[in-house]
């Protein structure tokens, strides 16, 4: 890799660092369980934050605004993907793993059992 790339890469990092600080949660940061309501605001703000990354990258704002919506809504499933796997801790079963990436040490955390808890039981969270 040529100086200039890792350059270009160290760049696009502290973008999103800035994005991280500048859209924070919302929610509590508790380990406890979390509402459905909690869970669809920590998702939404990850969209939010993905959205204001992109446009802090000088070639996504050049494109014009259906481009941008476009691949702004074709990516937003691999970005989640992605992001959940790199922030993924294996060890507890649970979102995010502060030791990989100490930038996600303020990021609530979410537990894998807690989805399960929620997709196998509708009857919980809003679906009352």
């Amino acid at each position: 890799m040529t100086a200039e790339e890792k350059d270009e890469i160290e760049c696009i990092v502290n973008k999103y660092q800035h994005s991280y600080r500048e859209i924070p949660f919302k929610v509590s940061h508790c380990q406890g369980s979390r509402n459905t309501i909690e869970i669809i605001q920590m998702f939404t703000t990850i969209l939010r934050r993905f959205a204001y990354f992109t446009k802090l990258l000088p070639e996504f704002t050049a494109l014009s605004i259906p481009d941008q919506s476009t691949l702004l809504r074709a990516s937003v499933l691999e970005m989640c993907l992605l992001r959940g796997a790199l922030s993924f801790d294996l060890k507890n079963n649970k979102w995010p793993a502060v030791d990989k990436l100490t930038f996600l040490k303020d990021c609530p955390q979410l537990r894998v059992s807690l989805l399960f808890y929620y997709q196998l039981s509708p009857s919980h969270g809003i679906w009352h």
